[in-house]
């Protein structure tokens, strides 16, 4: 059964998936994982069966910023990516408001199916090679 959940402050499960799927996977430096201002987002989580499989985290601003999307690495490629983003998008109570977010080139593709389109120039960060993308929620 899949479960939805938000916090308001990081928790020892979604620490533990970043540091998973970011520091272990993708060699990110733990002080460019874990930021000061975690307090300050809302953490999304989907679990199935107790376990966290997907998370993302929302800056509420404007432009609104989403980060830290993963899901757990056998979870890839079955629809929780999508899952965790559209939930990620129905926490931000505006209307009309920009959403930004930092994705991987790998990624682009996966974000540009939900509407996001790329701008800018690509720039590392955490020497991956990332691209600005941003949609309009309605």
């Amino acid at each position: 059964m899949l479960v939805y959940k938000n916090f308001k402050d990081i928790t020892k499960e979604s620490l533990e998936l970043r540091r998973e799927v970011f520091i272990m996977e993708q060699k990110v430096p733990l002080e460019l994982e874990l930021e000061a201002d975690e307090d300050k987002h809302i953490h999304c989580c989907l679990y199935e069966n107790d376990i966290l499989i997907a998370y993302a985290r929302v800056f509420l601003s404007n432009p609104t910023i989403i980060s830290r999307v993963c899901v757990k690495k056998e979870y890839r490629n079955l629809g929780y990516g999508k899952k965790i983003m559209g939930y990620a998008e129905s926490q931000i109570p505006m209307r009309k408001v920009e959403i930004q977010l930092h994705a991987q080139l790998h990624a682009a593709p996966f974000y540009e199916s939900l509407g996001y389109t790329s701008y800018g120039r690509s720039f590392s960060e955490a020497n991956i090679e990332h691209i600005n993308m941003k949609k309009i929620k309605v």
